[in-house]
């Protein structure tokens, strides 16, 4: 079991206070818009796809991304962002390419990426996020970085846009909407070249594994062909579901109001944290980055005993891990528990 998986067993079992996994909060999820959904959904809709997901939703998803500047490629319907992710892998290894990421980046791409014996390379994580470098295919989050929450600013989206001439983006688009200033362009809006990720499970709900793959034309019937070795369709009926929310447009209104709920906690955290540690405050997604004056994993087991578990960052690297380095999510938790588990952190860290 990973670092995270360890830490969200342990918060469910003791009701610790949980800065550890990315996990969305429940309150902002649309309950009532997914019941009605449901009950419009017919025996018909239960059966199998084709293997890129049931043609409308295939088309509303396509305008969905295209409202945000992403055009020229071809959709498919995965079972959220880990399988999208997946499948790229599988891709990059039939071409025998390797993967660059930021370093440090996504624990879980970085899992997949060596369960399918890629080639694993980094590049540094500055200000801004991954820094633009030479390879055969490139993993970047632009917005709400896993797990520094920093977010490239104009240029250097546009610097990955060039770059994507030479080599195969992959973005990962997920926390795309959840951004607390002004809206980012994403990077795959500046180029038709490269592969870009955006999952409902953020601005949903995870509970419906669902997510939207879009690739050039040129790879696409090759993705297909590959997509039963890993999951031969999305579950049919979260495509339903999916199809009636975007259609309804309660995608874009929920992003809009979880957008306000996430703004909150982390203001919450960012306010407790001022004075006391280094950190990032973010502008986008669900994390805090912090680098403590000793090791996190010493920080982590003082924090327990507190009931207070969060991850400590050296997971996340690919090389040259700083055992110092800290995620805090500040997603699950309210910002009245927010406040009281920053509370017990200052206590810890001003020893």
């Amino acid at each position: 079991m990973s670092i995270i998986g360890e830490i969200l067993a342990e918060a469910e079992r003791t009701g610790a206070i949980n800065f550890g996994p990315g996990m969305p909060d429940p309150s902002t999820f649309p309950v009532e818009e997914i019941k009605s959904a449901v009950g419009d959904v017919s025996a018909d809709e239960l059966n199998y796809t084709p293997y890129p997901g049931r043609p409308d939703l295939v088309e509303e998803a396509t305008r969905f991304l295209e409202r945000r500047g992403i055009e020229g490629r071809k959709v498919i319907v995965t079972a959220g962002g880990q399988e999208a992710i997946a499948l790229l892998a599988l891709y990059l290894k039939r071409h025998h390419m390797g993967i660059r990421v930021g370093n440090p980046s996504y624990l879980e791409a970085l899992t997949t990426f060596r369960a399918f014996d890629l080639s694993v390379s980094s590049s540094p994580v500055d200000e801004e996020g991954e820094v633009p470098d030479v390879a055969d295919a490139y993993y970047i989050i632009p917005t709400g970085h896993n797990p520094t929450g920093r977010t490239m600013g104009k240029e250097r989206r546009e610097a990955f846009a060039q770059l994507s001439r030479r080599v195969f983006l992959v973005e990962d688009g997920t926390y795309d909407l959840l951004y607390y200033g002004k809206e980012p362009t994403p990077v795959s809006a500046l180029t038709e070249n490269g592969a870009y990720i955006f999952s409902l499970s953020k601005v949903i709900s995870p509970g419906l594994r669902i997510a939207f793959l879009a690739v050039p034309e040129e790879m696409y019937g090759e993705l297909i062909s590959l997509r039963p070795a890993l999951n031969i369709v999305a579950p049919p009926i979260s495509q339903a579901i999916a199809l009636r929310l975007l259609e309804r447009g309660v995608v874009e209104r929920n992003a809009e109001r979880a957008r306000e709920v996430y703004r909150k906690k982390r203001d919450a955290m960012v306010k407790g944290l001022k004075g006391v540690i280094d950190f990032v405050e973010p502008t986008a997604g669900f994390f805090v980055w912090t680098r403590f004056d000793r090791p996190a994993m010493e920080v982590l087991q003082e924090a327990r005993k507190k009931g207070v578990v969060f991850v400590p960052g050296e997971g996340f690297y690919v090389v040259k891990p700083d055992p110092h380095t800290a995620r805090l999510s500040f997603s699950k938790e309210t910002p009245e528990r927010i406040r009281e588990g920053v509370e017990k952190m200052r206590e810890i860290l001003s020893r």
